[in-house]
């Protein structure tokens, strides 16, 4: 287990400088390594890429507003049947 003092040592101790060339063998070392991932990379497979959260969004509401167009006809009716039950038990009465 480490303790403080420990960590206090290593805290205090220098690090050492770079070589003089370390900096142009990392460059070249991290080109290489991208330019073989780059060669290697697979093809992508699968399908498509889903749709976003907003484009969802979007395209249920779009729905539900088309779905409440057929809709409409049937709550109009529901509607108007009282009204028209109402007035007919009226005009019976006179």
């Amino acid at each position: 287990m480490v303790d403080d003092n420990q960590l206090n040592r290593l805290r205090n101790i220098a690090a050492p400088a770079p070589g003089t060339d370390a900096k142009a063998r990392a460059f070249e070392a991290a080109m290489r390594a991208y330019d073989l991932g780059e060669k290697t990379s697979p093809a992508a497979q699968g399908t498509a890429k889903g749709l976003r959260l907003t484009e969802r969004a979007q395209k249920l509401w779009s729905e539900i507003m088309q779905k409440k167009l057929f809709a409409t006809p049937a709550i109009a009716g529901l509607v108007a049947l009282p009204i028209a039950g109402y007035a007919t038990i009226y005009m019976l009465q006179e």
